[in-house]
């Protein structure tokens, strides 16, 4: 399960719940790397059994959102602050961004660490309080995207937390709301501290502008402005701008205004082969896919076309991932394909075949309503390896093959 989380890539973009960005907790930076980590896992995991309500890690896997050595052994520490998330209470939502929900929940519901005798591994099996595993399914939820490849680069915990404010509020024409400076302490984990206004802006403020703004993976730029009445500081304003090309390392091939659209464009193009990622095409067809339909979707798609990519060439590779996005051949919407009625489908649902020029046998689990070319999309599992393949086949060999004429 702890390969769902590669830190190799460019990005690994959590969609995380808007009521758990705005929350006021006071953990250390690692222990924020931590709690998205087992985030995203933990969402990963529900998109396939939404009824789940335990997850595993192996520990070694969990430590690769940290920017430390491979080498580093240090696991005694590290188990600590996963194991002090279960006491840590947050005060969620405190924005009130998300009009539905407030309240107060600790970060981890539970957490149990089991050691392999054998080879020494150590695994964290964890659970998230029943708010969270419910916010992370809501397909109407409010969500931000959180790249955990950018936060694994950011070494102060005030930068992390300014990063998903950004990346909740910063959409479109959308902007951060005026705090009170009372919001902005709570939020930030300083109730109590740091009291005299320079000293807030040198270890607390500025720290984090500065480290954002020189990040080469951050598409935009913070500054921000503490308004006062009278002699009091009462508030802070945040303004966010786009960077500069120039000042990205992988700035997108065309000019992209929308943060939020950026960087999902980013994440989707990292999972492409690297000659893909700069083709003009290819960027123009993901992003009107963004535009045409959800995030988690379109990521199904390219995955699959990635996926396709790898065993064969595509001569028009944009082409295809259109195609892929308007066909879902990915089968994203398998459970709503209704067969009933239709006999010779119903027959062919699970059936297992032989393919021309494929090793193994593939059982038949979609079959899309015939095109205009009275061809249909079917996805065939393969039995063994669960290979995935998406082939279009006539409807006359299909309704042949339900009579057991063979293809």
């Amino acid at each position: 399960m702890g390969g769902l989380l590669d830190m190799r890539k460019s990005a690994v973009v959590l969609q995380k719940p808007s009521g758990t960005v705005a929350i006021s907790v006071e953990i250390n930076a690692i222990q924020r790397k931590f709690y998205n980590a087992l985030l995203y896992l933990a969402k990963q995991e529900l998109r396939k059994n939404p009824d789940k309500v335990s997850f595993k890690i192996p520990l070694t896997k969990l430590k690769s959102v940290l920017d430390i050595s491979e080498r580093d052994k240090n696991n005694a520490y590290y188990i600590e602050k996963v194991e002090e998330l279960t006491g840590k209470k947050a005060k969620y939502n405190i924005l009130g961004k998300d009009k539905t929900i407030w309240g107060i929940f600790v970060l981890l519901a539970s957490v149990e660490f089991t050691k392999d005798e054998r080879n020494g591994t150590i695994e964290v099996k964890f659970e998230v309080p029943e708010f969270v595993r419910r916010a992370m399914i809501d397909p109407h939820g409010i969500y931000a995207n959180i790249n955990l490849v950018v936060i694994r680069g950011l070494k102060s915990k005030y930068s992390i937390i300014l990063y998903e404010l950004v990346k909740d509020y910063v959409k479109g024409e959308s902007e951060i709301p005026e705090m009170s400076m009372d919001k902005f302490r709570e939020l930030f984990g300083i109730k109590g501290k740091y009291k005299l206004i320079p000293m807030l802006k040198q270890r607390v403020l500025d720290v984090a502008v500065k480290e954002l703004n020189s990040n080469g993976d951050i598409g935009f730029t913070v500054s921000y402005e503490l308004r006062k009445e009278g002699r009091t500081y009462t508030s802070i304003k945040f303004h966010v701008k786009p960077k500069p090309g120039k000042l990205l390392r992988k700035a997108p091939a065309i000019d992209i205004k929308d943060i939020h659209e950026r960087d999902n464009l980013t994440a989707l193009l990292s999972i492409l082969p690297g000659n893909c990622r700069v083709k003009e095409k290819v960027i123009s067809t993901i992003l009107a896919g963004l535009r045409k339909y959800d995030f988690d979707y379109v990521k199904s798609q390219v995955e699959y076309v990635s996926e396709i990519l790898r065993k064969q060439r595509i001569r028009n590779i944009a082409g295809y991932l259109k195609k892929a996005m308007e066909d879902d051949y990915a089968g994203t919407a398998e459970v709503d394909i209704d067969i009933v009625g239709e006999d010779w489908k119903r027959k062919l649902i699970g059936k297992v075949v032989s393919l021309k020029g494929e090793q193994g046998r593939y059982e038949i689990t979609v079959i899309n309503n015939p095109d205009e070319d009275d061809k249909c999309l079917v996805r065939l599992d393969n039995v063994e390896t669960g290979e995935v393949l998406w082939r279009r086949i006539s409807s006359r060999k299909l309704r042949a093959l339900a009579e057991h004429k063979g293809w």
